[in-house]
């Protein structure tokens, strides 16, 4: 008969495969669970929690968390770790990612798990070490979450009471580990992005019809501000060509009917085209330098009568004058026609609107105020929108179509400037604020310096015999020109005015004559244009100005200046310029 004994080690290695056996099983089952939680849609936090509670159960000494990386991959946020203590999650979340950043900041930098067996004598965790001694955290291993598409996700860090290897099982655990957490994190992303998807969607049918219910609205309101004005046309015009009116001022009145009710056709249809230009980029600027204060009078004085009528006082406050902008004088005045014509409109009879001209730092600040119905303060964002009206039903109290202050808008950003809407809510009033730059020059005086002094002595007769007028509306440039063409010993006359000059040319008949473009009143462009229709065809004239382009340079020659100049200029320069011209 024979017998057979299983040695000690044979018996160890049975119960060993039947541990593993066992714990295979577990792990199954366990991780069945929790995919069933991720396929569910459970929260991210959830999950996390569950699986770092089922490893460090299985592990029986481990104590798990879970480190986030953030989008831009610089740092690790908090992601889960109940068994850590507060004050610890604390202090890792927004941990660093790169070498020596304990166990999950290098395990991050390195695309690999990360083994540290003593914490307390490993280099890796120099920066953090104080922290993980101070809550018995000896020993840490921790590898990186990799998504579908190798994309690092965060860590998986497994922490030790005491200095220790992670044992076979443990390794296995942490390989679990990863797996599953990669698979939460990766659905969660997911339903963020469907998510975020969705919310677009109905964002963009939301405003799909929106704007379907704004053209709508547009389309009604555009039918009721043509047909309206129209309506007093044919009904007048009807009126008159029946001759059912033989009293003259009742002819009178159905002509100035006629007469107003066409120029609102004509500006409502001038609106939809300029609106359209918007839309489609087609909107050119013709820019020239232009005076603010004279174009505000010029706009109110066209919208006088209409104010007049609504016994609508408009006081225009001028306390920086001369101010200047570069820009297209007539949208300019169309922005300010909007606004005082908007303010008209919204205003009560016997109500005030008040327009200020200050000058702010670089900027031309133009404020209209009223005193009219006001506008609420949630609608205050929404005013220079396309098509947008305080009130788009069909009992409101204004006409319009809802499109001024858009232009106002557009129009202003193409003069590189800013327009402001202000209100304190319903009846209280408005104020529409206009900020644009103001056209930069130096000053010839600036460059005017001793060494070019000393030049104009050297050559100092070298303009004597010669009468030369110069106008310019800058005073320190006027001056300077002056001293230095008397220095090389010129007769010379300095007006500020356009007017002045022709009439001083008249009867000094100067040899020649030097001339700014942007001034008040006559520019140098009305005055050349006066000088050719007159007996002076001899007389020379240098255009002398602060705006340079090309553009501009081609307009004065082309106009019949003989020579184009731009400040700031060099005041040898100028005396070589007028020598060649005299001498020509």
């Amino acid at each position: 008969m024979n017998h057979y004994y299983s040695s000690s080690s044979d018996i160890n290695k049975q119960s060993l495969q039947s541990s593993w056996s066992g714990r295979s099983e577990v792990l199954l089952t366990q991780q069945n669970q929790i995919l069933k939680m991720i396929a569910s849609g459970r929260p991210l936090l959830e999950i996390l929690d569950n699986i770092i509670n089922f490893m460090e159960k299985e592990s029986g000494l481990a104590l798990c968390s879970v480190l986030l990386l953030e989008k831009d991959g610089t740092q690790l946020r908090w992601g889960s770790a109940p068994s850590l203590p507060e004050d610890y999650n604390r202090n890792v979340d927004g941990l660093k990612v790169g070498a020596c950043n304990g166990s999950c900041g290098t395990a991050v930098h390195r695309g690999e798990m990360v083994i540290v067996t003593d914490i307390a004598r490993d280099p890796l965790w120099h920066s953090a070490r104080n922290l993980a001694l101070k809550y018995e955290l000896r020993a840490c291993t921790s590898v990186p979450i990799f998504s579908s598409k190798k994309e690092v996700l965060g860590t998986f860090a497994f922490y030790y009471r005491q200095p220790s290897h992670p044992s076979e099982y443990d390794l296995q655990l942490i390989e679990v580990a990863q797996s599953l957490t990669a698979i939460a994190i990766e659905r969660q992303k997911m339903d963020e992005e469907r998510n975020q998807l969705l919310l677009k969607e109905r964002e963009a049918r939301q405003e799909a019809e929106q704007l379907n219910r704004i053209k709508d609205e547009f389309v009604m309101m555009l039918s009721h501000e043509l047909r309206t004005p129209l309506t007093a046309i044919l009904g007048w015009s009807q009126l008159l060509k029946k001759r059912l009116i033989h009293e003259q001022n009742s002819c009178q009145k159905a002509i100035e009917t006629i007469e107003r009710n066409a120029k609102l056709e004509s500006q409502l249809i001038d609106d939809l085209l300029d609106i359209t230009k918007i839309l489609t980029d087609k909107f050119k600027l013709k820019k020239d330098i232009v005076y603010l204060e004279s174009l505000i009078k010029l706009t109110v004085d066209s919208l006088l009568l209409t104010a007049e009528a609504k016994e609508i006082p408009i006081n225009i406050m001028i306390e920086s004058p001369k101010l200047k902008v570069l820009g297209d004088e007539r949208r300019l005045q169309q922005i300010f026609w909007n606004l005082v014509s908007n303010s008209i409109k919204f205003t009560e009879a016997g109500g005030l609107i008040t327009i200020k001209l200050q000058r702010e730092q670089e900027q031309a600040k133009i404020t209209i105020t009223d005193t009219g119905i006001g506008i609420k303060p949630a609608l205050l964002p929404f005013v220079f929108d396309r098509f947008w009206q305080a009130d788009s039903s069909s009992q409101r109290m204004a006409g319009g179509l809802g499109i001024g202050l858009s232009i106002v808008h557009r129009l202003v950003e193409l003069h590189q400037g800013q327009v402001i809407a202000e209100s304190l809510g319903e009846g209280k009033g408005a104020t529409f604020t206009v900020l644009l730059p103001l056209v930069q020059s130096k000053p010839i005086s600036k460059i005017f310096s001793e060494s070019n002094l000393l030049s104009i002595q050297v050559v100092k007769d070298a303009l004597k015999g010669y009468r030369i007028l110069i106008v310019d509306d800058e005073p320190d440039t006027l001056k300077l020109a002056e001293v230095t063409l008397k220095a090389y010993g010129s007769d010379v006359m300095a007006v500020d005015t356009a007017e002045k000059a022709f009439t001083l040319i008249n009867h000094w008949n100067p040899n020649l004559v030097i001339s700014d473009l942007a001034m008040p009143g006559m520019n140098g462009y009305e005055l050349l244009k006066r000088l050719q229709a007159t007996d002076n065809l001899d007389l020379k004239i240098i255009a002398l100005t602060a705006y340079v382009s090309e553009e501009e340079k081609n307009r004065a020659l082309s106009a019949g200046f003989q020579i184009y100049l731009s400040k700031p200029i060099e005041p040898e320069q100028l005396v070589a310029e007028v020598l060649q011209i005299i001498r020509t």
